[in-house]
């Protein structure tokens, strides 16, 4: 029973955290993914398929997590289950939050190529 909450979490995080990382790829007062851009630049090509490609990102990281956190079910000890959870937790945390590092430094190498 314990197994399936585990599971049940993992999934319900992992849609969260694609969720809630996707708001800096909207643009708020011209910023967009931590850069400022002039108006006129947020409607651009490249702009936008790079924060179509973040979105991707993010929701192709919470289905690979929800499919690793499957074999939970499988595991009949709990001390074992309850670590092998922490760890796809902060393996997802921290992937996450390293893909939005990774296309924050995108988008200003962006910025800077397009002047």
């Amino acid at each position: 029973m314990l197994n399936w909450i585990f599971v049940g979490l993992n999934i319900f995080v992992a849609v969260v955290m694609a969720a809630t990382a996707m708001l800096p790829a909207k643009p708020h007062k011209n910023v967009i993914l931590e850069t400022t851009l002039p108006g006129a630049q947020l409607k651009h090509p490249a702009v936008r398929q790079l924060t179509q490609q973040y979105t991707k990102q993010l929701w192709w990281l919470a289905l690979f997590f929800s499919l690793v956190g499957l074999p939970l079910i499988f595991v009949h000890f709990d001390s074992l289950a309850l670590l092998y959870f922490v760890l796809l937790l902060f393996g997802l945390i921290g992937a996450f939050y390293g893909t939005e590092v990774h296309f924050i430094h995108k988008m200003n190498r962006l910025k800077r190529q397009q002047g």
